[in-house]
């Protein structure tokens, strides 16, 4: 390799940073702009000092019509020079954006990625790394931008230098040293017309506020470059500390027919110190909401007002996440893709036979003469009671205006919602509970509590024993425990 300054400063970044070592296979991503040119450049100069095997995927995303057929002749024909194998892919972009409802830059990049797959997949590798030409402009806009979308520390952190198989070799140059380099060198590149043009937020930063921000100081982008390198290595300690905090804290309570509630005391989450506070909160957001896409500050501020808000006060959150307040405690789950919350009409139980509830389990019933050995322990999922004292037939199903049931022997009765609420019951989780009700009386609230009318007695002739399988369990596995009251 010719000595050069940059190419020793992108060789000595790459030892330093471990990103490729003797022997490595490599695919690099090419558009054929000029940061993917000055890296492939690189690379095949280093292919001999650093033993690389090295191949090249360029994807014609299908937007720019003849300017992008062009720019993939350049790259074919770049890469022939260089004797590194070409694969080029035509992926429509703005379709599978439709599609897939991104936007065509998450789709361009996500075509990018597939596209290196399948490279590997044709030469039969699977041991290799993909080196892509990000550098500390690209950094700088990343930064500038997600602080202007309200991100945290995390996104302040720019573009990992690695990840998984992802290397970046050129976040040590800016993009006016790679410029230099490929003028110096006399190597020509492709511009992409549409980088010129203002319509998205990200040339907006790259053609107008970098710039402005240059004039103040030329270094600009790389000190900007740099505080994402410091705030990485911040975001890396203060995550290990929320799940520490987490770890201890927090219960994953299992949900019938749902996915997992994370649950966590107001009270613990407040002692935190306001970042950690802040941290496990957006944490467990993400967990619900499939990630942190459009999640900003905003939703924790608004989390953070149920704390002082009445028990059930919930807040949706994106792509289908809830929390709510649970007396004294956030409960974070999800509500749409993922959980189960089947409309269902009642059941009537016209004798013995199993019941399917749509989404939630099955009743067993069986009706029998009351034995003097029947074992009357209280189990959580398996009740018995007084089959003669039902007089207005049997119906499963959910809770309805006006549900009460009797809850003392001297005939006191209680509304079934403000059973709910004694017990602590969420809102949120109270469509949830089966009950098996004689009309608006109800019998037996799953899990909740057994009427007081119905019990068996020492006058009782016939038995009918109700028993819930919650879905996806098994009754002969299940810890059947006590928690009635």
């Amino acid at each position: 390799m010719t000595e050069n300054t940059l190419e020793e400063q992108i060789y000595q970044f790459i030892k330093e940073k471990n990103l490729l070592k003797a022997g490595d296979v490599c695919i690099v991503g090419v558009s054929g702009g000029a940061d993917s040119i000055c890296l492939l450049t690189v690379l095949a100069g280093l292919r001999k000092k650093m033993d690389l095997k090295l191949y090249a995927v360029h994807v014609n995303h299908m937007i720019r019509g003849t300017e992008a057929d062009a720019d993939e002749s350049y790259v074919a024909e770049y890469c022939k020079k260089l004797g590194i194998p070409c694969d080029c892919y035509h992926i429509d972009v703005p379709q599978l954006a439709k599609k897939q409802k991104l936007t065509e830059e998450e789709a361009g990049r996500n075509a990018r990625y597939e596209a290196f797959a399948r490279a590997a997949d044709k030469y039969g590798i699977t041991d290799y790394k993909v080196a892509v030409a990000h550098n500390k402009n690209d950094v700088a806009e990343t930064v500038l931008l997600n602080m202007v979308r309200g991100t945290g520390i995390a996104g302040m952190a720019g573009i990992p230098v690695k990840r998984d198989r992802i290397v970046r070799p050129l976040l040590s140059c800016t993009r006016q040293e790679i410029e230099a380099y490929l003028e110096q060198q006399g190597i020509q590149y492709c511009t992409d017309s549409t980088n010129l043009e203002n319509d998205y937020a990200r040339n907006k930063i790259r053609n107008q506020v970098i710039p402005a921000l240059n004039e103040i100081n030329t270094q600009a982008a790389a000190h900007i470059s740099q505080a994402a390198a410091y705030a990485a290595m911040y975001d890396t300690y203060v995550t290990k500390q929320v799940g520490y905090f987490l770890d201890e804290h927090m219960e994953i309570r299992k949900q019938t027919g749902k996915t997992d509630a994370y649950v966590l005391e107001i009270r613990k989450l407040r002692e935190q110190d306001e970042l950690i506070e802040d941290l496990v909160i957006l944490e467990l957001i993400g967990r619900v909401s499939g990630g942190r896409k459009d999640v900003g500050q905003n939703h924790v501020r608004e989390v953070k007002k149920l704390y002082q808000a009445a028990a059930g006060s919930r807040i949706m959150l994106p792509h289908g996440g809830m929390v709510y307040q649970n007396y004294g405690y956030l409960c974070f789950e999800k509500t749409a893709e993922g959980a189960r919350d089947v409309d269902w009409q009642e059941i009537v139980i016209k004798g013995a036979g199993e019941y399917i509830l749509p989404g939630m389990g099955r009743m067993k019933i069986e009706i029998f003469e009351k034995s003097v050995h029947l074992d009357l322990t209280k189990k959580e999922y398996t009740k018995f009671a007084d089959y003669d004292r039902i007089q207005n037939g049997i119906t499963i199903r959910k809770y309805m205006e006006n549900d009460y049931m009797v809850i003392a022997s001297d005939g006191s009765t209680k509304k079934i919602n403000r059973l709910f609420s004694s017990c602590k019951i969420p809102v949120a989780e109270r469509l949830q509970i089966p009950l098996v009700a004689s009309g608006h009386d109800i019998i037996w609230a799953v899990g909740v509590r057994l009427s007081e009318k119905y019990k068996v007695r020492p006058d009782t002739k016939r038995v009918i024993c109700l028993e819930y399988i919650p879905e996806g369990e098994n009754e002969d596995e299940r810890a059947d425990q006590s928690h009635d009251i």
